[in-house]
C-alpha cells in the first residue's frame, strides 16, 4: 500500500487518502476540502482575511446572517459636520450565504448614506435622496473591496468603487443635513452588515447580511476619485473616523 498523500496517478493529480486514490485538493482553490483548511477564499494572498496557507487571520468580522451586526456610536454624525463636509465608507468582504434587496453592507442611520445590495447581487450606493447602482456582480464567495464617496452639499457628485474600479456615480440634488440639526444627526450611527429602517437616533438593527468582513474606515473626506489599487489594510489618517483592520498595519 502506498503512503498517506503519496501519488497515486500518472499526471500527479491523485493521491491516497485513507487507502483510496482521490483528487488533491489545495489551498486556494475556493473549497473548504482539507482538515488543514481553516478556510478556502479561492487565492493565495495574504491579508484578505484568509492567509496563503488557508488559515483564519486573526480578527475578521464574521457575520452569520441571523442576529450579527455592529454598529458605531458616539454621535458619529455630529464629529463629520464638525470635521468635514465629505464621507469615505469602504470595506472589505466576502459574502457567505444569500443577499435580499437593499440588506446594507454599509451605512448610516437616517440612511443618508448606505451601500446596499440588489437581489441579483449587484451594489447600490445611495446618498439621499439619489442612488447609482453598478454592474459588477459580487456574490461569486470572492472577497472585494466597496467604497462610497460622497459630499454634503447639494447638487454634489457621489461614486461607487468596486475592487478600485468606479463602479458608478451621480448627482446629489439635495443638501444633507450639517452638525447643526442635531434631532438627525446627533444620533447618526455608522452600522455594518444590517438595515436600520431609514430611523433616526439610535435605532435597532434588522435585516442581518451573512459575510465575512475584513478591514472596514469610515472617513470625514473624499479618499478617492479616480480608479486606485484596494490595499488589504486600510491606514489611520488624518480624517479616519472609524477604522478596524483584522490584520497587522504596516504603517502602525
Amino acid at each position: 500500500a502506498k503512503a498517506e498523500k503519496a501519488n497515486c496517478s500518472a499526471d500527479g493529480k491523485k493521491w491516497c487518502v485513507a487507502g483510496k486514490c482521490v483528487a488533491k485538493e489545495t489551498c486556494g482553490d475556493g473549497t473548504v476540502n482539507q482538515s488543514s483548511e481553516q478556510c478556502d477564499d479561492g487565492n493565495a494572498k495574504e491579508g484578505d482575511g484568509c492567509s496563503s496557507t488557508c488559515a483564519k487571520e486573526c480578527g475578521s468580522l464574521t457575520f452569520d446572517g441571523v442576529n450579527d451586526w455592529a454598529r458605531v456610536d458616539d454621535k458619529i454624525g455630529t464629529i463629520i459636520g464638525a470635521q468635514s463636509t465629505d464621507l469615505t465608507m469602504e470595506a472589505w468582504f466576502k459574502l457567505t450565504g444569500p443577499v435580499k434587496k437593499w440588506q446594507w453592507l454599509l451605512g448610516t442611520s437616517c440612511e443618508y448614506n448606505n451601500i446596499k445590495f440588489e437581489t441579483d447581487g449587484r451594489l447600490t450606493f445611495y446618498r439621499w435622496s439619489d442612488q447609482c447602482t453598478g454592474s459588477k456582480v459580487v456574490t461569486d464567495g470572492k472577497w472585494h473591496h466597496v467604497a462610497g464617496v460622497s459630499s454634503w452639499a447639494a447638487n454634489s457628485t457621489f461614486q461607487l468603487y468596486i475592487d478600485g474600479e468606479l463602479a458608478c456615480s451621480g448627482t446629489a440634488k439635495k443638501k444633507m443635513s450639517t452638525a447643526a440639526d442635531a434631532n438627525l444627526l446627533g444620533g447618526n450611527q455608522f452600522w455594518i452588515a444590517t438595515h436600520t429602517g431609514g430611523s433616526c437616533g439610535l435605532v435597532k438593527a434588522s435585516s442581518y447580511l451573512k459575510t465575512q468582513m475584513g478591514a472596514v474606515r469610515f472617513s470625514g473626506t473624499r479618499l478617492y476619485d479616480s480608479a486606485f489599487t484596494a490595499s488589504p489594510w486600510l491606514p489611520k489618517q488624518a480624517s479616519t473616523l472609524v477604522r478596524y483592520n483584522p490584520v497587522a498595519d504596516p504603517k502602525g
